[in-house]
């Protein structure tokens, strides 16, 4: 009966897992391309509001 709990657990952990992994890895990849386009076209801002937006991604 337990082995056949672990075996259902073990898969939503995985799941649970890669979701974040890929929630993680989407919302950077979003972050970088606004972080781009806001460079070109204004660098000075650029800076400033990602001094902001990186401690609040990592956290």
């Amino acid at each position: 009966m337990s082995s056949d709990n672990e075996a259902i657990k073990f898969p939503v952990k995985q799941y649970k897992r890669s979701v974040h992994n890929g929630i993680v890895i989407i919302a950077g990849f979003i972050i970088t391309t606004i972080f781009i386009i806001e460079f070109y076209s204004s660098p000075s801002e650029a800076f400033s509001k990602t001094a902001f937006v990186i401690p609040v991604s990592i956290s």
